[in-house]
C-alpha cells in the first residue's frame, strides 16, 4: 500500500493526487479502527457501566460536534494557500479520519450501552461518507487554490 501511496503522489497528476488521498484518508480511518476495536473488547469484557438517557444524547451529541468540527478543518485544509497540492490534499485526508474516527473511538467506549453504540456507528458511516465523497474535490481545491 506505501507503494502505490508513493507512486501516486510522484506521479502528481490530478488522478493520483485522489488515489493518494483516498489512501491517506484509508490508512487514517483504519488506525483510528484498530483501537476503537480493542477499547471496545476491554469494555465488553468490563461488563455494563450505566449511562443515564441524557448522557447518550450528550455523548451522541459531542460526537456528531467533534466530526463536524473535524470536517471543517479538513476542508480548510484542502484549501490552504501557499501549501504544495499533493501535501495539501493529503493533510485534508488525515484529516478527514477524524470524522469517522471520533464515533469509532466514543462507540469502542461504550460498548456495553448498544443503542448508544448503534447511534455514534451510524454518525460514523454518515461522516464516511460525507468525507470519501468530498475527497476527490479536496484534491482538485488543492490544485486549484494555486
Amino acid at each position: 500500500m506505501l507503494e502505490a501511496f508513493a507512486r501516486d503522489l510522484r506521479a502528481g497528476t490530478p488522478a493520483a493526487r485522489r488515489r493518494a488521498a483516498r489512501r491517506a484518508y484509508g490508512l487514517g480511518v483504519a488506525l483510528t479502527a484498530g483501537p476503537a476495536a480493542l477499547v471496545g473488547l476491554v469494555q465488553a469484557l468490563q461488563g455494563r457501566a450505566p449511562l443515564p438517557p441524557g448522557g447518550m444524547v450528550a455523548v451522541a451529541l459531542l460526537a456528531a460536534g467533534l466530526a463536524g468540527a473535524a470536517y471543517l478543518l479538513a476542508r480548510r485544509s484542502a484549501r490552504a494557500p501557499g501549501v504544495p497540492p499533493a501535501q495539501a490534499a493529503l493533510t485534508a485526508a488525515f484529516q478527514g479520519a477524524s470524522v469517522p474516527g471520533v464515533p469509532l473511538l466514543l462507540a469502542g467506549a461504550f460498548v456495553p450501552t448498544w443503542g448508544l453504540v448503534l447511534a455514534l456507528l451510524s454518525v460514523a458511516g454518515l461522516g464516511h461518507v460525507l468525507v470519501w465523497r468530498q475527497l476527490g474535490r479536496w484534491a482538485q481545491a488543492a490544485a486549484g487554490a494555486r
